[in-house]
């Protein structure tokens, strides 16, 4: 028989938050679904973050304090992974110290998986300003989900958007998985690959309606990378280098493909502006045991050739995605 009340896990990495973090558990506890746990692990802060949540935990027992141990590394992931490691929950959503939760957001998640055949809930977000609370922001890439069937796979290879405080999912698809605590950002695309390459596709449900805000501040990771474009280059190449090598074994040749194609596309924008010939060499020797003789010659002789001219975003794209 179907559990109609399961407990739901909320993990909340934080650093430094103190300022904003009351509002993030505020929403919390305006959930309109009761039966959830709020596991918090601060990840180091400096600040007062820890006596703000501390308040919380004596106002509410559902919500949980844990320093991340230094069996973790330092930064958002391992905390995620501890907070997981943690928690009780037969259902799990990840969630972020500065954002909020609309008060609707678990019950109608989970109203549309309990019963189900679905392993996952979508919902969107909308993105508001710290400056300007009011201004509300609708994020357009969640149309994808309306136009592909929502599964891991179709995520995977970018038919599908969604944010890492979108998804709500079965305990079950998340046990043996672990976010890459090497990353910066981009975690959740990481993470949900490697569902795909251990589970194969996942399938889940969407939900067209705004369920959570997604904090833009000067302190985001976002902000941040969207100030400088080398940086935001480089952390997206390592999140698809990564993914790629830490899942090659296991994937399907249409995640394979894809998963080439865009590393090689990220790691070509780079060259552009600047990277350099022994880095090249590099790159494409990594790539040997995965490609064939013409693959290899196109990927380098297409490198070169952006690297003398600075030059060639719209070709370079194109021919990569024919090669690949």
């Amino acid at each position: 028989m179907t559990n109609q009340n399961p407990l739901v896990s909320i993990i909340i990495p934080t650093f430094n938050r103190a300022h904003l973090i009351g509002e993030t558990l505020d929403s919390v506890l305006a959930q309109t679904y009761q039966n959830w746990e709020c596991i918090v692990v601060d990840d180091g802060s400096t600040d007062d973050t820890e006596e703000v949540v501390q308040k919380y935990l004596k106002l509410d027992k559902r919500f949980k304090f844990y320093l991340r141990p230094n069996t973790h590394s330092p930064g958002g992931n391992g905390a995620r992974n501890y907070g997981f490691k943690m928690c009780q929950g037969d259902y799990v959503i990840w969630f972020d110290s500065d954002d909020l939760m609309l008060p609707e957001k678990l019950q109608l998640q989970l109203d549309a998986l309990i019963g189900s055949e679905y392993d996952f809930s979508v919902a969107k977000h909308g993105n508001f300003y710290t400056k300007s609370p009011n201004l509300k922001k609708q994020v357009k890439k969640f149309d994808k989900n309306i136009c592909s069937e929502v599964s891991l796979l179709n995520y995977s290879i970018d038919k599908n958007y969604w944010g890492t405080i979108d998804l709500l999912g079965r305990r079950s698809i998340l046990d043996n998985q672990r976010f890459n605590e090497q990353l910066k950002s981009g975690q959740e695309y990481n993470f949900f690959v490697s569902i795909v390459a251990c589970h194969g596709n996942i399938k889940g449900i969407y939900l067209d309606q705004d369920l959570a805000l997604r904090r833009i501040h000067n302190s985001s990771i976002q902000s941040i990378q969207n100030f400088n474009q080398k940086i935001l280059l480089a952390n997206k190449f390592q999140v698809y280098q990564e993914t790629f090598f830490d899942n090659v074994e296991r994937l399907n040749d249409e995640l394979k493909n894809h998963l080439l194609w865009k590393m090689t596309l990220l790691f070509h924008n780079q060259v552009i502006i600047g990277s350099n010939q022994i880095k090249i060499i590099e790159f494409v020797s990594s790539l040997n045991p995965y490609l064939d003789t013409r693959q290899v010659v196109i990927l380098y002789f297409v490198l070169v050739l952006s690297k003398i001219t600075k030059r060639g975003y719209s070709l370079g794209k194109r021919v990569l995605k024919i090669v690949f």
